[in-house]
């Protein structure tokens, strides 16, 4: 466990998959299967693994910035670990009538450009992509308005959760889209 937490910084930056933090984003990714095993049989055990993802999306980011182990790697595999749980928990949703498929698609679309992007960043610039606050806000309200769908919640109050809930996807979207697209703009241009 010491050579996960100790590694040197010249391979945390090249991209070592083998540190704490990013073991921490595999881990969330995983929590997908109970997360909807736990939703699907109606087991109060889904409340952990929702709290474990949450914590694991805080945690990892943290651990990489205090340790000094942020890697072009870690800010990939983050996102795509994001992207497993909430596509995961959202096509269950989907497909059980809870979701319309535009906001399946919106979120799908989201992180694909996303992704495009941070690729792009990362090929014509020093820049490693990083999360935004609004994104994480966003995972955190998705989190309660799938509670809120497993646990019958008034549908005035899932109206709210989920309208905000896609303002903070729409805002995360762009301010990740301008983060990200500016860099690779004034790279290509200069």
């Amino acid at each position: 466990m010491r050579s996960l937490i100790h590694c040197k910084r010249e391979q945390c930056v090249k991209g070592s998959i083998f540190n704490l933090p990013n073991l921490i984003s595999l881990l969330r990714a995983f929590t997908a299967f109970p997360i909807i095993y736990g939703i699907k049989h109606n087991q109060p055990i889904v409340f952990l693994w929702v709290g474990i993802a949450v914590i694991t999306d805080w945690l990892d980011g943290f651990l990489a910035r205090r340790l000094e182990m942020e890697s072009t790697v870690g800010a990939i595999i983050d996102p795509i670990a994001d992207f497993v749980v909430i596509a995961s928990v959202m096509t269950f949703f989907t497909l059980h009538g809870y979701i319309s498929q535009s906001l399946w698609w919106l979120m799908f679309f989201r992180y694909l450009t996303i992704f495009i992007a941070a690729v792009i960043l990362i090929n014509y610039t020093e820049q490693n992509p990083k999360s935004n606050l609004l994104g994480k806000c966003s995972v955190c309200v998705f989190c309660f308005y799938a509670l809120g769908i497993w646990l019958s919640f008034n549908q005035l109050l899932m109206t709210v959760i989920l309208c905000i809930f896609v303002t903070l996807l729409l805002l995360s979207w762009v301010q990740y889209l301008r983060t990200y697209a500016l860099p690779i703009l004034k790279k290509i241009s200069s």
